[in-house]
């Protein structure tokens, strides 16, 4: 049996928004939109471009996710995985 992900919306910062658009993975949900999250691989990656303190927020937001439309230029909705 497939486990669902239980997921709570809320804000998360402007900086995770951006390194969500700009390095997280992209995954198409529908024709209107992307589902925007960090892969393992790519928190890895992140550590060696960011300062302590950066990566360590990066960490404590790793379970954010966002839905981007189609174009690219709107963010749906956002929020955290509850059980990522």
């Amino acid at each position: 049996m497939k486990k669902e992900l239980a997921c709570q919306v809320q804000d998360i910062p402007e900086i995770i928004q951006n390194a969500l658009i700009k390095y997280g993975a992209r995954k198409k949900i529908n024709h209107r939109g992307y589902l925007r999250y960090f892969k393992l691989l790519t928190i890895k990656e992140l550590k060696d471009h960011l300062k302590q303190d950066e990566f360590l927020f990066l960490i404590d937001h790793s379970n954010s996710y966002l839905i981007q439309s189609h174009d690219g230029k709107t963010i749906i909705t956002m929020g955290k995985y509850l059980n990522h």
